[in-house]
């Protein structure tokens, strides 16, 4: 069924110097002609979005990135990255 969008967050404490607090959200989603990743970051009041569109990946591959980016807490910074080189095993 299309539209149906999943989520997964992960959450990380302030660990003095080495960490600040923050919130990573990923949320895929099926759509006619591929599924659409989103990654969001939020830290110290700000947010920061980002999504991708991957044209002709099943619903199934779209949720097995999706929980790669979740259970490696791929950061916003190079989850494009990620998914660039994850593309070419499909």
């Amino acid at each position: 069924m299309h539209g149906l969008s999943k989520e997964r967050i992960n959450c990380f404490s302030e660990l003095g110097g080495l960490q600040k607090a923050m919130t990573l959200r990923y949320v895929g989603q099926e759509l006619p002609d591929g599924f659409e990743l989103r990654v969001c970051k939020e830290q110290e009041g700000l947010q920061r979005e980002e999504r991708c569109f991957l044209q002709g990946v099943s619903r199934e591959s779209g949720e097995m990135l999706l929980q790669f980016l979740y259970e490696n807490a791929v950061p916003i910074e190079n989850w494009k990255d990620v998914l660039q080189e994850a593309q070419k095993m499909f």
